[in-house]
C-alpha cells in the first residue's frame, strides 16, 4: 500500500465542501459530531469482505488519513451508499488509493529465469505432445501491466528458440507457426491500473518500469521521443503491437469465487497475498487452482504459503518452489 494524493471522487460533493470550508478557516468538526473510529472499523470490514484486505493498525492509520476531513455523519452516509451499491464503485475507488501498484518488467528475475529455463519449455513440449498448440497464461493482480507483457515476451522468445515462431527484424512483427497461439490475461481490481496496462506506454523518466531490464527485450518496444529544447529525447517506451496483441486485460476481483476463465497453463499471483487476510488466502488459492489445467503451474511469491496443497504437486528447482496442478 502507498500514500499519495487522495482520490476524493468517492466522497464527492460532501467532502469537497468540507475541504473548501477548511481553506476558508471554518472549523470542520462540530462539537456534536462523534469520533469516527467506529465508522473506520466498518470501512475496514467492508474492505476485507470485498477485496480481502488484512485488517491491521497500518490499514487503520491509512484510512484515518484518507478520511481526516470527514465527520462521522458523512462516513455513516457513505457506508450506507456503499452497502446499497451493487457495483461498489466508491469502494473500488478507495481500494485504488490504498493499493500499491508498484511493479516493473522482469520483476524477481531469478524466479522468472526458472520459468524460462524449466517451466515454459516443459509446458510447450507437453502441450505439443498432447496435440495442443495454444498456450494460456494468467497474471493475477497485474497492476499496470508490466508482468503480463513480460510473460508474453518470455513465451514468444521461447517459441522462437524452438522454431515455432519467428521475429521479422525489419518490421518487428512476430509470426507464430500455423495453428499456434499465445494468450496472456492480466487482471487487477484497479480500473486505473488496467487503463494504463491497456495503453502499454511507460515513462523512462523515473525508470521504475525498466529497472534491471534485460536489453535483449528492447526489440519488443518502440521509443517515443519528445522535443526538449530542440533536442529529441526518448521519454517513453511503447509495447510493440506484435506483443500487445497477445495480451488482454480485465478488471477482476481476486475475492471472486469463480476465475475469469479456466484452462490456464501458467498462473502467476505474486506480491499480492501479503496484503490479503490469511483466512481468505486459502479460498483465493483454491480459485486460482481451479483455473489451471492438469499439469499446469502456479507461481507464488517466495514468501507465500500454499494452503490448498492437495491440488498441487510440489516441485523444487534450485531452491525455488513451483506448484504443478494434479
Amino acid at each position: 500500500m502507498r500514500s499519495g494524493k487522495i482520490n476524493v471522487w468517492y466522497m464527492r460533493k460532501s467532502l469537497k465542501k468540507k475541504i473548501e470550508e477548511k481553506q476558508m478557516g471554518i472549523a470542520i468538526l462540530k462539537g456534536n459530531e462523534l469520533d469516527s473510529s467506529n465508522e473506520v472499523n466498518q470501512i475496514m470490514s467492508l474492505l476485507s469482505d470485498y477485496a480481502g484486505f488484512r485488517i491491521s493498525g497500518f490499514l487503520e492509520n491509512k484510512l484515518n488519513t484518507v478520511f481526516r476531513n470527514a465527520s462521522s455523519n458523512e462516513l455513516r452516509e457513505w457506508i450506507r451508499q456503499i452497502e446499497n451499491d451493487v457495483e461498489k464503485n466508491d469502494l473500488v475507488s478507495l481500494v485504488e488509493d490504498l493499493c500499491n501498484h508498484e511493479t516493473y518488467f522482469f520483476r524477481d528475475k531469478e524466479q522468472l529465469d526458472l520459468l524460462v529455463e524449466n517451466i515454459i519449455p516443459q509446458i510447450i513440449k507437453k502441450n505439443i505432445k498432447q496435440g495442443k498448440t495454444s498456450f494460456n497464461i494468467w497474471s493475477a493482480a497485474c497492476a499496470t501491466g508490466e508482468e503480463p507483457y513480460t510473460l508474453a515476451m518470455l513465451f514468444v522468445n521461447e517459441l522462437i528458440k524452438m522454431n515455432l515462431a519467428h521475429l521479422c527484424c525489419a518490421t518487428g512483427e512476430i509470426k507464430l507457426n500455423d495453428g499456434y497461439s499465445v494468450s496472456v490475461l492480466g487482471t487487477d481490481i484497479s480500473r486505473q491500473a488496467i487503463r494504463i496496462a491497456r495503453e502499454g506506454t511507460y515513462q523512462l523518466e523515473c525508470l521504475d518500469s525498466f529497472r534491471q531490464f534485460p536489453e535483449e527485450y528492447l526489440k519488443y518496444f518502440t521509443n517515443i521521443e519528445e522535443n526538449n529544447g530542440g533536442v529529441s529525447v526518448s521519454s517513453y517506451r511503447k509495447i510493440n503491437d506484435s506483443i500487445k496483441k497477445l495480451v488482454n486485460f480485465k478488471q477482476f476481483n481476486l475475492m471472486s469465487n469463480e476465475p475469469p476463465m479456466i484452462g490456464f497453463d501458467i498462473v502467476l499471483c505474486r506480491n499480492v497475498l501479503i496484503y490479503i487476510d490469511k483466512e481468505k488466502q486459502g479460498s483465493l488459492q483454491t480459485m486460482l487452482g481451479n483455473s489451471i489445467k492438469e499439469g499446469g503451474c502456479l507461481m507464488l511469491s517466495p514468501v507465500d504459503t500454499l494452503y490448498c496443497s492437495g491440488m498441487f504437486n510440489l516441485k523444487y528447482h534450485n531452491d525455488w518452489l513451483i506448484y504443478e496442478k494434479k
